[in-house]
């Protein structure tokens, strides 16, 4: 009788590891944004610490929401917890879609108001509602394709999903550099409304990169 013993492959095992530091990666840059940008965003001397606490009605809802999205996204793409426990991953789910459904709207509310407060920042609702309304659309198209069991298609728009999700790290992260600090009202729009692209634009060359990097054998 002969035993078949199976080993993994370096390429197995660069993929085995790639999702967790892939995450790590992530959490890490997500708290240095909460040390080196939202922090200081509410210490007691700074001039946006009144305004925000005075916009609480529509402020706490929307961090609420957006951090609870944050938080469950990773979750979605667990595989282990997909195949366990579908009514769990379900459930999250739900969670996920009803807290952008918050989070999205209530975003267009208070950057209405920062533009009331400061006319230069004009662009900025501007950039709010095409980032709002995408991120409103991508969650929407995954709850649907989830629906509808098209389970490939749901992963792709989830993805899409979150990439707009984490837009709230990786618009805030480069925030402590001099350049960034220094820029104008305008030249910040532009910078966000960049940042917006790029987040809509790798998750398809994620999928694509197969066909991207390698030709098709006839």
């Amino acid at each position: 009788m002969t035993v078949s013993t199976a080993t993994s492959t370096p390429s197995s095992r660069r993929t085995n590891f790639a999702k967790p530091t892939l995450w790590l990666l992530m959490g890490l840059a997500f708290l240095s944004v909460l040390v080196f940008t939202e922090y200081p965003f509410f210490a007691p001397n700074s001039p946006d610490r009144a305004r925000v606490f005075g916009e609480k009605l529509i402020f706490l809802p929307h961090a609420l929401a957006g951090l609870t999205a944050f938080l469950l996204g990773p979750l979605q793409f667990s595989t282990r917890l997909r195949q366990r426990n579908t009514p769990l991953h379900r459930l999250l789910g739900k969670i996920y879609v009803i807290s952008i459904l918050i989070a999205a709207p209530s975003a267009l509310l208070i950057s209405h108001h920062l533009e009331a407060v400061r006319p230069t920042l004009t662009y900025l609702y501007a950039q709010t509602w095409a980032q709002a309304g995408l991120w409103l659309l991508f969650t929407v198209a995954a709850f649907i394709t989830a629906r509808n069991r098209h389970i490939a298609v749901h992963r792709q728009w989830m993805i899409r999903s979150y990439s707009l999700t984490f837009i709230f790290v990786t618009s805030r992260i480069l925030n402590p550099l001099p350049a960034i600090q220094h820029m104008s009202d305008q030249a910040y729009v532009i910078f966000l409304f960049l940042t917006l692209i790029v987040a809509i634009v790798v998750p398809d060359l994620y999928f694509s990169w197969s066909e991207l990097t390698t030709r098709r054998v006839r």
